[in-house]
């Protein structure tokens, strides 16, 4: 409904699926004395959705100092094809000997999706991962790869990094930073 003019509306077309490769408009003009008549139908060919993913978030946010984390959630800007959140596409290293992040020694460690807590299954709009274990006191980084991709098969944007870390010990307060970092 348009009351001024230049007369007109936007809307979104709908997105092309294997059956649906087209989509059909027309319009019904309205005058103030409630005469109307429709417009003839336009024909319109669907193009693939091209908006590649991004990741938005991740819990704990970058640089992020923890008493302790056994784990680390991806929020990303659309939903993606839970198939492609592997161990290939979705890494967590460690620090290694050197005790720096980002460099050839980084142990890969072993992460475990988690079942979609809102019941979405082959797409999600965010995603948890769990280690085998806690996180022993350290640097770690994760690292999302162009292999998550989204219904559409457009690859992530960019890798996506961030780093973050586990101080160990007790946090008696709770707000996730360890009693003798706080000293």
């Amino acid at each position: 409904t348009d009351g001024n003019f230049p007369f007109e509306t936007r809307l979104l077309a709908p997105h092309q699926t294997p059956g649906k490769t087209t989509a059909t408009f027309r319009a019904k003009a309205t005058d103030t004395g409630g005469n109307s008549a429709w417009s003839n139908e336009t024909i319109l060919n669907l193009s693939l959705e091209s908006t590649p993913p991004t990741v938005l978030a991740m819990t704990p946010p970058n640089s992020q100092f923890l008493a302790q984390c056994s784990g680390f959630t991806l929020t990303f800007s659309q939903p993606v094809t839970a198939a492609t959140l592997t161990a290939d596409t979705v890494r967590l290293y460690s620090d290694g000997v050197d005790d720096l992040i980002g460099t050839d020694d980084d142990p890969l460690l072993p992460v475990t999706i988690l079942p979609a807590s809102d019941g979405s299954g082959s797409h999600r709009l965010a995603a948890s991962w769990a280690a085998s274990a806690p996180l022993a006191p350290g640097t770690y980084r994760v690292l999302v790869t162009l292999g998550v991709k989204d219904a559409a098969g457009n690859a992530l944007a960019a890798p996506f990094s961030s780093v973050f870390v586990v101080s160990g010990g007790s946090d008696s307060d709770g707000d996730d930073l360890a009693d003798d970092v706080e000293i």
